[in-house]
Protein backbone atom coordinates (compact mmCIF):
# COMPACT_ATOMS: atom_id res chain seq x y z
CA UNK A 1 0.00 0.00 0.00
CA UNK A 2 2.61 2.59 1.06
CA UNK A 3 4.57 2.20 -2.77
CA UNK A 4 1.15 2.27 -4.28
CA UNK A 5 0.32 5.64 -2.83
CA UNK A 6 4.20 6.72 -3.27
CA UNK A 7 3.41 6.13 -6.85
CA UNK A 8 -0.04 7.81 -7.01
CA UNK A 9 1.25 11.00 -5.18
CA UNK A 10 4.42 11.29 -7.54
CA UNK A 11 3.00 10.80 -10.80
CA UNK A 12 3.05 14.06 -12.96
CA UNK A 13 5.16 15.91 -10.19
CA UNK A 14 7.55 18.06 -11.19
CA UNK A 15 8.51 19.04 -7.64
CA UNK A 16 9.65 17.05 -4.84
CA UNK A 17 12.20 14.85 -3.87
CA UNK A 18 13.72 11.56 -5.85
CA UNK A 19 12.10 7.98 -4.64
CA UNK A 20 13.64 4.89 -6.43
CA UNK A 21 11.27 2.96 -8.70
CA UNK A 22 12.16 -0.53 -10.43
CA UNK A 23 13.66 0.18 -13.43
CA UNK A 24 12.90 -3.78 -14.68
CA UNK A 25 10.56 -6.86 -13.23
CA UNK A 26 12.25 -7.99 -10.18
CA UNK A 27 11.66 -11.62 -9.13
CA UNK A 28 11.57 -12.05 -5.55
CA UNK A 29 15.42 -12.99 -4.06
CA UNK A 30 16.94 -11.47 -6.92
CA UNK A 31 19.91 -9.57 -6.07
CA UNK A 32 20.01 -5.88 -7.32
CA UNK A 33 22.64 -3.32 -8.41
CA UNK A 34 22.01 0.28 -9.18
CA UNK A 35 21.20 -0.54 -12.43
CA UNK A 36 17.57 -2.34 -11.41
CA UNK A 37 16.35 1.54 -10.41
CA UNK A 38 15.24 4.67 -11.85
CA UNK A 39 14.12 8.22 -9.98
CA UNK A 40 10.44 9.46 -9.90
CA UNK A 41 9.90 12.75 -8.17
CA UNK A 42 7.72 12.38 -5.10
CA UNK A 43 5.68 15.04 -3.17
CA UNK A 44 5.19 13.31 0.03
CA UNK A 45 5.15 13.59 3.72
CA UNK A 46 8.44 12.84 5.89
CA UNK A 47 7.39 9.83 7.40
CA UNK A 48 6.30 8.25 4.00
CA UNK A 49 9.24 9.56 2.31
CA UNK A 50 12.08 8.46 5.01
CA UNK A 51 10.69 4.93 4.13
CA UNK A 52 11.16 5.19 0.48
CA UNK A 53 14.52 3.94 -1.09
CA UNK A 54 16.39 6.96 -1.96
CA UNK A 55 19.04 7.96 -4.46
CA UNK A 56 21.90 7.32 -1.67
CA UNK A 57 20.34 4.00 -0.45
CA UNK A 58 20.65 2.92 -4.21
CA UNK A 59 24.17 3.77 -4.52
CA UNK A 60 24.94 0.93 -1.58
CA UNK A 61 22.07 -1.59 -2.89
CA UNK A 62 25.03 -4.56 -4.52
CA UNK A 63 24.53 -7.42 -2.76
CA UNK A 64 20.75 -6.89 -1.37
CA UNK A 65 17.80 -8.89 -2.23
CA UNK A 66 14.65 -7.78 -3.13
CA UNK A 67 12.33 -9.52 -0.34
CA UNK A 68 9.37 -10.05 -3.29
CA UNK A 69 8.46 -9.61 -6.09
CA UNK A 70 8.34 -6.23 -8.30
CA UNK A 71 6.64 -4.71 -10.84
CA UNK A 72 8.92 -2.34 -13.70
CA UNK A 73 7.65 1.19 -12.67
CA UNK A 74 6.84 0.52 -8.88
CA UNK A 75 8.13 2.18 -6.13
CA UNK A 76 10.68 0.42 -3.66
CA UNK A 77 10.92 0.83 -0.23
CA UNK A 78 13.77 0.02 1.94
CA UNK A 79 11.30 -2.90 3.57
CA UNK A 80 11.30 -4.56 -0.12
CA UNK A 81 15.25 -5.56 -0.06
CA UNK A 82 17.09 -7.22 2.59
CA UNK A 83 20.45 -8.55 2.40
CA UNK A 84 20.90 -11.53 0.53
CA UNK A 85 22.43 -13.96 2.70
CA UNK A 86 24.93 -15.01 5.48
CA UNK A 87 28.49 -12.84 5.29
CA UNK A 88 29.73 -16.57 4.29
CA UNK A 89 28.69 -15.49 0.63
CA UNK A 90 25.64 -17.61 0.10
CA UNK A 91 23.91 -17.57 -2.86
CA UNK A 92 19.76 -16.62 -2.74
CA UNK A 93 18.07 -19.99 -4.43
CA UNK A 94 14.54 -19.80 -4.68
CA UNK A 95 12.21 -22.85 -4.41
CA UNK A 96 9.10 -23.18 -6.18
CA UNK A 97 6.06 -25.24 -4.08
CA UNK A 98 2.82 -25.22 -3.36
CA UNK A 99 1.92 -23.18 0.12
CA UNK A 100 0.57 -26.64 1.85
CA UNK A 101 4.53 -27.72 1.40
CA UNK A 102 5.55 -25.23 2.95
CA UNK A 103 4.31 -24.55 5.96
CA UNK A 104 0.67 -23.66 4.92
CA UNK A 105 2.35 -20.49 3.37
CA UNK A 106 2.94 -18.88 6.48
CA UNK A 107 7.18 -18.79 5.86
CA UNK A 108 8.53 -15.42 5.95
CA UNK A 109 11.92 -13.34 5.74
CA UNK A 110 13.88 -14.31 8.67
CA UNK A 111 12.70 -17.83 9.23
CA UNK A 112 14.57 -20.44 9.25
CA UNK A 113 14.00 -24.18 7.26
CA UNK A 114 15.12 -27.19 6.13
CA UNK A 115 14.13 -28.92 2.71
CA UNK A 116 13.05 -32.05 2.24
CA UNK A 117 13.00 -34.37 -0.47
CA UNK A 118 11.06 -37.05 -1.17
CA UNK A 119 11.59 -38.09 -5.03
CA UNK A 120 13.66 -40.55 -4.75
CA UNK A 121 10.79 -42.74 -2.99
CA UNK A 122 12.72 -42.26 0.54
CA UNK A 123 12.09 -38.19 2.14
CA UNK A 124 15.69 -36.98 2.51
CA UNK A 125 17.34 -33.46 4.01
CA UNK A 126 18.94 -31.91 1.37
CA UNK A 127 19.18 -28.89 3.22
CA UNK A 128 19.21 -27.82 7.34
CA UNK A 129 18.80 -24.51 8.78
CA UNK A 130 18.41 -22.87 5.15
CA UNK A 131 17.39 -18.35 6.56
CA UNK A 132 14.58 -17.20 4.31
CA UNK A 133 15.08 -14.47 2.11
CA UNK A 134 11.47 -14.31 1.26
CA UNK A 135 8.47 -16.12 0.77
CA UNK A 136 5.17 -15.34 -1.25
CA UNK A 137 4.15 -15.19 -4.58
CA UNK A 138 6.64 -14.54 -7.60
CA UNK A 139 4.05 -12.64 -9.55
CA UNK A 140 2.77 -9.45 -7.65
CA UNK A 141 4.61 -10.14 -4.40
CA UNK A 142 1.47 -10.52 -2.00
CA UNK A 143 0.90 -14.11 0.05
CA UNK A 144 -0.87 -16.91 -1.17
CA UNK A 145 -1.24 -18.45 2.13
CA UNK A 146 -4.13 -21.29 2.03
CA UNK A 147 -4.64 -20.62 -2.00
CA UNK A 148 -4.06 -22.01 -4.92
CA UNK A 149 -1.53 -20.67 -7.21
CA UNK A 150 2.24 -19.76 -7.65
CA UNK A 151 4.40 -19.75 -4.50
CA UNK A 152 8.11 -19.63 -4.01
CA UNK A 153 10.70 -19.73 -0.76
CA UNK A 154 13.61 -18.35 -1.38
CA UNK A 155 16.40 -19.58 1.08
CA UNK A 156 20.24 -18.64 1.48
CA UNK A 157 22.55 -21.36 0.92
CA UNK A 158 25.86 -22.41 -0.11
CA UNK A 159 26.89 -23.93 -3.51
CA UNK A 160 26.51 -27.27 -2.67
CA UNK A 161 23.51 -27.16 -0.81
CA UNK A 162 22.14 -25.36 -3.91
CA UNK A 163 22.98 -28.01 -6.42
CA UNK A 164 20.87 -30.51 -3.86
CA UNK A 165 17.88 -28.48 -4.01
CA UNK A 166 17.94 -28.28 -7.79
CA UNK A 167 17.98 -31.86 -8.21
CA UNK A 168 14.76 -31.66 -5.37
CA UNK A 169 12.93 -29.33 -7.62
CA UNK A 170 13.17 -31.49 -10.74
CA UNK A 171 12.20 -34.79 -8.62
CA UNK A 172 9.18 -32.51 -8.02
CA UNK A 173 8.17 -33.68 -4.32
CA UNK A 174 9.83 -31.05 -2.08
CA UNK A 175 8.75 -30.01 1.39
CA UNK A 176 10.33 -26.47 3.25
CA UNK A 177 9.55 -27.06 6.68
CA UNK A 178 10.54 -24.57 9.50
CA UNK A 179 13.28 -25.16 11.71
CA UNK A 180 13.36 -25.95 15.66
CA UNK A 181 16.73 -26.29 16.04
CA UNK A 182 16.27 -30.35 16.58
CA UNK A 183 18.85 -32.52 14.39
CA UNK A 184 16.88 -34.39 11.43
CA UNK A 185 16.31 -37.56 11.55
CA UNK A 186 18.35 -40.02 9.91
CA UNK A 187 15.86 -42.57 7.65
CA UNK A 188 15.10 -45.53 9.54
CA UNK A 189 17.58 -48.43 8.74
CA UNK A 190 16.42 -51.77 6.30
CA UNK A 191 15.14 -54.27 8.33
CA UNK A 192 17.12 -57.19 8.58
CA UNK A 193 16.21 -61.42 8.22
CA UNK A 194 18.23 -63.84 10.19
CA UNK A 195 19.08 -66.63 8.51
CA UNK A 196 19.85 -70.17 9.90
CA UNK A 197 22.58 -72.55 8.95
CA UNK A 198 21.88 -75.67 9.41
CA UNK A 199 25.14 -78.09 9.59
Amino acid sequence: MLAMLAFLVATGESGGRQVAVAARDLAAGEQLSPGDFRYINARLPDATLNAMLRPADVGAISGRVTTHAITAGEPVTKADVAAAAAPSQQRAMSIPIEPSHAVSGSLQRGDVVDVVDSSSGESVYVVTDARVLAAGAPEGGKSLAGSPGKYAVTIAVDERSALRVAQAITGGKVDVVRATGAPPALPSPAPTTSTTVRR
